[in-house]
């Protein structure tokens, strides 16, 4: 069985941040004469994290590619790694930023600009499954015969998973999260979420852009978010 070691590279742009991970992978050929050529990955070592950054935006809807390019060449120095030694990895796309105007644009051009790469933008579903995976929640199923509910929270939406005997067997996604209001250091109002904005219409509040947040007022709507999901 012929084994090889390949570097990897994830990179995942959410809604609030982002983060590259650099992964050694452990590639072993399984082809015999009784079976069909496949490869498995049969050991991973994560070599390098970055640090945890804030999603770079040129405002509330385009991701800024120029400085998300920059913060992978920077990144890619400190994990003292090139272009021609990435031989596989995926751009993940979650959460609120999957839907901004020029996500494609960005998968295309990091794709062009990261190495040999197998790309992604996650839905909600994929989302809400790695995330299940990577917690633990799909093999603590297999191990206790429960179903367990796996809630990933992010910036812009919350996702949740439902595994059951090791397995996702549902998942489905809330617009509630970390970032759906953002304000100042002086506590006045900068963005709403449309998704928000169409929530407090419906429940009769109304929270405008420009104008000072109270703490009762947040308070409120985090109350009726949770009353109502």
């Amino acid at each position: 069985m012929l084994q090889k070691w390949i570097t990897s590279i994830g990179l995942d742009i959410g809604t609030s941040t982002t983060k590259l991970i650099v992964s050694k992978l452990l590639i072993a050929n399984q082809q015999n004469q009784f079976t069909l050529p496949g490869c498995q990955i049969i050991d991973r070592q994560v070599t390098y994290a970055s640090s945890i950054y804030t999603t770079p935006m040129l405002n509330e809807v385009e991701i800024d590619v120029q400085r998300l390019t920059v913060l992978l060449e920077q990144e890619y120095k400190n994990a003292e790694i090139s272009l021609d030694q990435v031989e596989a990895g995926a751009v993940i796309i979650t959460g609120e930023t999957a839907r901004k105007q020029n996500a494609e644009t960005i998968v295309h051009y990091l794709a062009e600009h990261a190495g040999d790469f197998v790309v992604a933008t996650a839905g909600a579903d994929l989302e809400g499954i790695l995330a299940a995976k990577g917690s633990g929640a799909i093999q603590h199923s297999a191990e206790t015969n429960a179903v367990i509910a796996n809630i990933d929270v992010g910036g812009g939406t919350a996702n949740i998973a439902l595994c059951q005997n090791g397995k996702v067997i549902e998942t489905f996604t809330l617009h509630v999260g970390g970032r759906l209001i953002r304000l100042n250091s002086d506590g006045f109002v900068t963005y709403v979420s449309p998704y928000l904005t169409e929530f407090l219409k419906n429940n009769s509040l109304i929270l405008r852009e420009g104008e000072k947040a109270t703490f009762e007022k947040l308070s409120s709507i985090c109350q009726l978010l949770s009353v109502n999901y």
